[in-house]
């Protein structure tokens, strides 16, 4: 597994409506390199006019990134359960991006997904 970006930058905002709220969050990673500084794997690339020919960049970094993440949830309290109900959609935008880099090569990111959560509690 490789090494963490050396640069991470997360932005949030929830609104909040009673009981309901939304909310949308984006993370952004930068100077990704390697673990062991001599990693080089095919980060990028692209096809000529006619796609017979593709050409691709070698890097030890991994392009930049922006990810946006998206949820919305009611806060509810029956017969003195109390708990929360989310809906999250993870990469709104369905960017693909590469996730991670090793001697192996690289790990691409995951796509849009969608996740379901019911907390409860006494």
């Amino acid at each position: 597994m490789g090494g963490p970006p050396q640069t991470m930058f997360s932005l949030g905002l929830t609104y909040k409506v009673g009981d309901f709220f939304v909310g949308v969050d984006g993370n952004h990673y930068a100077n990704h390199y390697g673990l062991d500084g001599d990693t080089y794997a095919r980060v990028d690339g692209s096809w000529d006019a006619p796609k017979t020919l593709f050409t691709y960049i070698v890097d030890q970094k991994l392009p930049n990134r922006w990810v946006w993440d998206a949820q919305a949830g009611y806060r509810y309290s029956f017969m003195g359960i109390r708990g929360i109900a989310t809906a999250q959609v993870l990469n709104v935008f369905d960017t693909k991006f590469l996730a991670d880099i090793d001697n192996f090569g690289v790990i691409p990111g995951n796509l849009r997904s969608y996740r379901f959560n019911i907390n409860i509690g006494i």
